[in-house]
């Protein structure tokens, strides 16, 4: 704007030596003053349609932090989660055999295979679409997690008695990843917490 004032003045300064009576000269440099402006404010104004290499470049830069930082996280809390999610599907499940077991004033039991990695409930309906007995398989998904170990005295089978009365209390450990939970069965009761 500065620069603008100066041409003004200058041209004022030449319309007044050289015809002072001239006002086509002043009407001119006005023209001219704005003419110059114009062009400073479209260059100024002009949108930019695209981004700029560097720009990109520091995107990328910014996104790669981010997933390298967000990656090992999000695994460890995808761990934790089947950890869980398997510890409390074995808690449900012996809750439900416990139930089972009164309601139907009959024995339950639980079988647990640690080597093949699944337990099953004897007598009790399968889900539907599953088949026959009711079996669940912890190394698929969406738990994929290990049974690391049944502890129901010397054997890997919990049973309830026709009024839902454990045999005997215990513990089961499940593992996925490096999270590990534990669920114990009240020798008392019969009922099934995750640790």
């Amino acid at each position: 704007m500065l620069t603008l004032k100066v041409l003004l003045t200058i041209r004022t300064n030449e319309a007044q030596r050289t015809n002072a009576g001239d006002a086509t000269s002043l009407s001119q440099a006005f023209v001219e003053m704005r003419t110059c402006g114009d062009e400073r404010m479209q260059i100024a104004n002009r949108k930019r349609n695209a981004f700029s290499l560097v720009e990109l470049v520091m995107m990328l830069a910014i996104i790669s932090i981010l997933a390298a930082i967000a990656g090992p996280r999000y695994a460890n809390s995808l761990a934790l989660y089947r950890a869980t999610a398997a510890a409390q599907r074995i808690a449900g499940d012996l809750n439900l055999a416990r139930c089972q077991a009164r309601i139907s004033s009959s024995g339950q039991t639980v079988v647990f295979n640690v080597a093949s990695n699944n337990y099953s409930l004897p007598g009790m309906a399968p889900l539907p679409g599953q088949p026959s007995p009711y079996t669940v398989n912890l190394s698929s998904n969406p738990y994929s997690a290990s049974l690391l170990t049944t502890v129901f005295g010397s054997s890997s089978t919990m049973s309830f008695d026709r009024f839902g009365q454990p045999a005997t209390g215990g513990t089961i450990t499940v593992q996925s990843g490096s999270f590990v939970k534990t669920i114990i069965v009240d020798s008392n009761t019969g009922l099934a917490t995750v640790q």
